[in-house]
């Protein structure tokens, strides 16, 4: 089974919220009522299940993640348990065992990022 690389799944995922934020534009107006991150939630949903090696997975919910970059909290505390549950199944060492080094760096460097930063701030404190 080929492995898709985590530079593609990064540009497919965005590249997928790009189209869905060109659909706010209709008719000279930009659609300020429609939902502010429906982007991400609709890249969300153009790739669940896309993928079958959970390197694969776990990839697409840094990605994830990061995109939403706390905005949303639900998707945020989603992705992180997945995350998770992959990891306590999988060691690191085995799921980047075939990632080239500087893609394992790059990926590795995001995931940390990631972990390392798991707490959300509450609106009303920031």
């Amino acid at each position: 089974m080929c492995r898709e690389s985590y530079r593609n799944i990064k540009l497919y995922y965005l590249e997928s919220g790009y189209n869905w934020c060109k659909r706010k534009f209709n008719n000279g107006k930009v659609n300020g009522k429609i939902e502010p991150t429906i982007e991400w939630s609709g890249a969300s949903y153009d790739w669940e299940n896309s993928y079958e090696l959970d390197i694969e997975k776990l990839m697409l919910a840094v990605v994830e993640i990061i995109c939403y970059a706390g905005r949303c909290h639900k998707p945020h505390i989603i992705n992180l348990d997945f995350i998770k549950k992959i990891l306590s199944e999988n060691s690191i060492e085995d799921l980047v065992k075939d990632l080239e080094e500087e893609e394992k760096v790059e990926f590795l460097y995001e995931l940390n990022l990631v972990l390392n930063n798991q707490e959300l701030e509450d609106e009303e404190s920031s």
